[in-house]
């Protein structure tokens, strides 16, 4: 997706002014049909609309903003670049639809697979955690069996403190950075839907909210709920 954007930027950079996301459906379909800027000020607005429009947005007004932007565009000039350019565009909107496609069919065997095992029976239990944060944590993790007690799994996951004691003259607790942090932000997000679809975790992250986070009067909120949603997390560990 980077490439294709870069790409883009030399062709035509005026083109997220009309159409925000470079690489949605929509605008692959109008950069494979219209490779170049010419080829998009040179189409007459109904042809251009009626190529696109069966597919969804962006409406004729879109469109024709498109079209002027690129009557008008400051992309590359020079033909043998540009030609270039094109060719690498085409292969690379081949590849990412290939990809999005190997995504689609993947996530659809781990929604079918992960309910057949005892830890994605447990995980999916929460409401609001999908088959796919599932699958990451589990892929992880390997089998529950692996870990003796639910501190050594939590300390896994980076949600055990790490204790620093020197006598009396240090005595503080921090997060285990040296953890695996996608791991850690896997069952933060985790956490955060649990709390967003279940009743029970959202009380509990309500409970915690005035015990850990800080009342900003300026805001009339509490400030640092991010720590709430770890403890949730920690919790539901």
């Amino acid at each position: 997706k980077n490439r294709l954007i870069s790409l883009l930027d030399e062709l035509f950079p005026e083109f997220t002014q009309a159409i925000k996301d470079s690489n949605c459906a929509l605008a692959l379909l109008i950069r494979e049909k219209f490779p170049i800027p010419a080829a998009i000020a040179c189409t007459p607005l109904d042809e251009l609309v009626k190529s696109v429009i069966p597919r969804g947005r962006p409406g004729r007004k879109t469109l024709a903003q498109l079209q002027e932007l690129a009557a008008t565009t400051i992309g590359i000039k020079h033909e043998y670049r540009r030609k270039g350019l094109v060719f690498v565009q085409r292969q690379l909107i081949a590849e990412l639809r290939l990809l999005n496609v190997q995504i689609d069919e993947l996530e659809d065997e781990i929604r079918e697979t992960l309910p057949l095992c005892r830890e994605g029976k447990i995980l999916l239990s929460f409401p609001g955690v999908g088959a796919i944060h599932s699958a990451f944590l589990l892929s992880g993790i390997g089998s529950i069996a692996n870990f003796e007690t639910d501190s050594r799994l939590k300390r896994y996951l980076g949600y055990a403190p790490q204790i620093s004691q020197t006598g009396t003259t240090l005595n503080s607790a921090t997060p285990d950075k040296r953890r695996s942090s996608s791991l850690k932000k896997t069952m933060f997000m985790a956490a955060l839907s649990a709390i967003r679809a279940d009743p029970s975790w959202k009380a509990a992250y309500d409970r915690l909210v005035p015990r850990l986070c800080t009342w900003d009067e300026k805001k009339k909120d509490y400030v640092g709920k991010i720590r709430v949603v770890s403890r949730v997390a920690n919790q539901m560990i």
